[in-house]
């Protein structure tokens, strides 16, 4: 995908993180606690988003391990990264009629 992002961390008192969060957890069944931190992304004139998948193989995990190509995901795991198991998306915009989303 091409876009801009940033991370909103979960530690401080915003009520309205706090509500999405919470929003996100009835939608997913997952607490809060458990999941990653929101994100925001944004999409600007041409860019776009790309279907893909955000997931840690075995295969990646083995072949790190030997020293292979993906010694960082091996890495990450040792670190307690683990792998998603749902996303949420919300799609904010202020379109008009005249306008596209980004993905057109």
């Amino acid at each position: 995908r091409s876009s801009s992002q940033c991370s909103l961390h979960m530690d401080g008192e915003d009520l309205l993180l706090k509500a999405i969060a919470w929003r996100a957890s009835l939608l997913t069944r997952i607490l809060a606690s458990n999941a990653e931190d929101l994100q925001v992304i944004r999409y600007e004139r041409g860019q776009q988003y790309q279907a893909h998948h955000d997931y840690i193989s075995a295969n990646d995990i083995f072949t790190g391990m030997r020293g292979g190509s993906n010694t960082q995901t091996a890495e990450l795991t040792k670190g307690g990264a683990r792998n998603r198991l749902a996303t949420v998306l919300v799609y904010l915009n202020n379109l008009t009629l005249a306008s596209k989303s980004p993905a057109s």
